[in-house]
């Protein structure tokens, strides 16, 4: 599939902004997707990214100094961003997979050939994703590790679609 990194808002037929789905909480399109009766069952499928698939890294404890006294404190990691609904994903083949974190928003109607272009543009791929230290930081937390993983499967290029026709 292809992931966009998040949307904002787009501009409707005069001049209009239609706002998307974001914003600080993705809790109604949780509720939605939770009973989406759409599927990824076939390539061109657009959905929202409203649920990661691995849960959040565990809260780090650290001491801190407060009304003169040491308290403990849990801390998320930073990296970690719980997704709010404005990145979305089209699917190049069946990936019934997404259903769980994906809300099913439409389809490609025209232009599955620029999917494909898409697709076929070099991208990062992880060297170390079967790496033990790798899976070891990832899994505690280590924000180098999730970074590192935000960026595997993106272009090396930045792709900007101008003038899509119908959405």
């Amino acid at each position: 599939f292809i992931k966009n990194a998040g949307v904002g808002s787009i501009t409707g037929l005069g001049a209009k902004e239609l706002t998307l789905a974001g914003g600080k909480s993705n809790r109604e399109l949780l509720k939605e997707l939770d009973g989406q009766s759409r599927s990824h069952n076939k390539a061109g499928i657009v959905s929202l990214v409203v649920r990661n698939a691995e849960p959040p890294p565990p809260p780090t404890k650290k001491l801190v100094a407060e009304g003169g006294r040491l308290v403990e404190v849990e801390e998320q990691e930073k990296g970690y961003v719980e997704p709010n609904g404005s990145a979305f994903i089209v699917s190049r083949e069946p990936t019934p997979s997404l259903d769980y974190t994906n809300l099913v928003v439409g389809e490609v109607i025209e232009g599955m050939d620029v999917i494909e272009k898409l697709s076929s543009l070099p991208t990062s791929k992880p060297k170390g994703k079967d790496d033990p230290f790798y899976k070891v930081g990832k899994s505690i937390g280590d924000s180098r590790a999730v970074f590192m993983s935000t960026r595997f499967g993106r272009p090396f290029a930045r792709v900007q679609i101008v003038e899509s026709g119908k959405l």
